[in-house]
């Protein structure tokens, strides 16, 4: 038979009555020590002759009613030779495994900042390219997943959207250096398998192709006459576009340049090796037009 009522419990509430515990049935009791600002319900049960208990919740949170049925449910487990606190126990203790495995999982953003670190810089020439696509294109679609659960869908799936928006070639571009990162992942033993390794150029951007377009004259004309009408284009991109035409380079040669390498007098730009592509210095001649600009 029943031994609490909602209407008592309340009132020991409101009245501010302390206690360690207070019988129900079946194994429940209600606990409210010292130093408590509410009540809370534990179930007191024996098994292998050894006595456990274990907490199920707090009176806010789990009725009378709601605590009975709790305490019927565990006490046919026990009945059935289950330690219901011990598997309580196992549970938040593999629970709180999973929670630090997954804080300290190796994270695709993790490996490609590794492998920039370690491989690339001070060996390329160029490490601002792999870093454009580590954080343009890798790290949003893919930089969040543990490495071992990339699957060879989110390697298509990244490689589809770069294709969609209208960039084949930096399809390919991320394909080359996406499976450069997860080869290292393999050396570094934190996979068997790379996700990336099935997949050619054909399922990215496929082959390229050397461009047989130019622009004529009167495109030039137009082009140059759309800049300065152009809400929002500044001077300084203005010049660039004209010195990139006028000096046929590559664009990050010359927006990287340092004046230091331009000799306006003598008319000549002189271009590093360890900033050309090729790895071969270059000297490049500046027309008046260009020394103007």
């Amino acid at each position: 038979m029943a031994k609490l009522t909602d209407i008592q419990i309340r009132a020991w509430i409101k009245a501010g009555e302390h206690f360690e515990g207070r019988a129900d049935e079946g194994g429940l009791y209600i606990c409210f020590p010292k130093g408590y600002s509410a009540p809370f319900w534990r179930f007191r049960y024996r098994i292998a002759g050894k006595r456990r208990g274990m907490l199920i919740g707090s009176y806010a949170d789990l009725s009378l009613s709601k605590a009975r049925a709790t305490v019927k449910e565990l006490a046919a487990r026990v009945a059935l030779g289950h330690d219901v606190a011990g598997e309580k126990q196992a549970r938040k203790a593999e629970a709180l495994e999973r929670i630090e495995e997954e804080k300290n999982a190796l994270r695709v953003s993790d490996l490609a900042a590794e492998y920039f670190e370690r491989q690339i810089l001070g060996r390329w020439k160029h490490p601002d390219i792999l870093r454009r696509r580590i954080d343009k294109d890798i790290n949003p679609n893919i930089g969040d997943l543990k490495v071992e659960d990339v699957r060879p869908r989110h390697i298509d799936t990244m490689l589809q959207k770069i294709v969609a928006r209208g960039a084949p070639t930096v399809a390919n571009d991320v394909l080359r250096w996406t499976r450069r990162i997860f080869d290292y992942a393999i050396k570094r033993h934190a996979l068997e398998v790379n996700p990336a390794g099935a997949f050619e150029i054909v399922d990215a951007g496929g082959q390229e192709k050397s461009r047989e377009r130019w622009l004529t004259r009167d495109e030039l004309i137009r082009f140059f006459q759309a800049m300065r009408m152009a809400k929002g284009f500044s001077r300084e991109n203005e010049l660039t576009m004209k010195l990139l035409l006028a000096l046929c380079c590559r664009k990050m040669e010359l927006c990287g340049a340092p004046w230091d390498e331009f000799d306006l007098d003598g008319a000549v730009w002189h271009l590093p090796a360890e900033r050309v592509k090729n790895g071969d210095a270059i000297d490049i001649p500046l027309p008046p037009p260009a020394i103007e600009w």
